[in-house]
């Protein structure tokens, strides 16, 4: 995510890792209904205009918990976040001896004409090394090498200085995603390394454009705005539940009837039926708030909520008559600490809880689970081989 990406980009870096491998969701994203920004977008947006503020203005984010921005109230783990990365760019920047540019407009028209993007930040020194820095303010876990919105804005930047340089720094900086690696990751390439992916993404771009361009499933699908409509999306709930979306009515299996073999498929793809199902109904609700009909589903107020009228009149009253239970508190989270202080001070603190067992796709990387029954079932396997 960028600070201000720009909407219009039919090719932007942010979605790279989505239309590098899945070319087919260009055309059809053109088609899905507007999504709506969520609360934790709005957070990451003003995280990072708070980043953009400090760096040109030279302030300490700290500065401004409790004002808003775009909207959103400044944290003190905002405050924090932000702090992590403005000391990150500064140091760099003073251990290169470059000049950083933030908010930095990205023309890739040299690979093709759709790709371009503005750059959160870069330091740039030179004849020797090229930084690309991206702040991630969100809970999902990303991975710096081969990131290939990381790598599409350093080709980006590569061309705005005319390849005078050695070598890249690829840099994700995500201060709210615990990783084994730190919240600050790095990668660093050649600029020969770099200027390989320039035909590789050429030919990315260019599959885009055709109407039989294909779609392919997989984590990129996340945050796909097509998902609602995705064919191929459709294609594993029918496969998994054994049913046909295209009948009128939907009618789910008997769960006693369901097989081993569909079991193992529904457990699989769990998430990706969720999320088609959520998207279905946000695509429902997109249609019907345009004023469209659809047959069988009509629009409705949610369930409404009670909020104080004055929140500081409802403090002083609750407080007078309540005094300590007026307020709750939480204690922060072991992830959460450690943001905020160094690790090793937190190390004799925490200790690790099992969590409960769950069932997942052979895939997973996680040990299996050998219980009583499960042994005597493989030992009279072995024997009966």
């Amino acid at each position: 995510m960028t600070m201000t990406e720009n909407k219009h980009a039919r090719l932007s870096p942010s979605s790279s890792a989505r239309w590098m491998v899945c070319s087919g969701s260009v055309n059809l994203s053109l088609r899905a209904p507007q999504q709506e920004s969520s609360p934790a977008a709005d957070e990451g947006t003003a995280a990072h205009s708070l980043l953009e503020k400090c760096l040109l203005e030279i302030h300490n984010p700290r500065g401004f918990v409790g004002s808003e921005i775009n909207g959103v109230t400044v944290t003190s783990e905002m405050a924090e976040s932000v702090l992590l990365a403005l000391d990150y760019v500064i140091k760099k920047r003073t251990d290169m001896g470059g000049v950083v540019e933030v908010e930095t407009r990205l023309d890739l028209s040299e690979i093709h004409p759709d790709i371009f993007g503005t750059l959160d930040i870069s330091v740039f020194k030179k004849g020797k090394r090229l930084v690309i820095a991206d702040f991630k303010y969100g809970l999902s876990r990303v991975e710096v090498r081969e990131n290939k919105q990381l790598i599409v804005y350093a080709l980006g930047a590569a061309l705005k200085h005319k390849w005078d340089f050695e070598e890249v720094e690829l840099v994700i900086i995500q201060p709210r995603a615990p990783h084994a690696d730190g919240p600050i990751r790095t990668w660093t390439i050649t600029n020969d390394h770099l200027l390989a992916w320039a035909p590789i993404i050429a030919e990315a771009a260019r599959l885009t454009e055709r109407s039989d361009a294909p779609l392919f499933l997989g984590d990129h699908c996340q945050y796909c705005p097509a998902k609602g409509i995705c064919p191929k999306q459709a294609e594993i709930v029918e496969r998994s539940l054994m049913i046909s979306t295209k009948e009128k009515a939907i009618t789910l299996p008997a769960l006693e009837t369901v097989s081993d073999v569909q079991i193992a498929r529904i457990v699989e793809h769990q998430s990706q039926i969720e999320d088609f199902l959520a998207e279905v109904k946000r695509l429902a609700l997109h249609r019907l708030k345009s004023g469209e009909k659809i047959e069988g589903l009509k629009l409705v107020a949610g369930r409404g909520s009670r909020i104080w009228s004055n929140e500081a009149e409802a403090e002083v009253y609750l407080k007078q008559n309540l005094q300590e239970l007026a307020y709750t508190r939480k204690l922060l989270s072991v992830a959460q600490a450690e943001g905020l202080l160094p690790k090793p001070t937190l190390e004799h603190l925490w200790s690790k809880v099992d969590g409960s067992d769950t069932v997942t796709h052979v895939s997973d990387k996680r040990k299996e689970i050998i219980n009583v029954k499960t042994k005597l079932v493989l030992n009279n396997k072995t024997k009966g081989e």
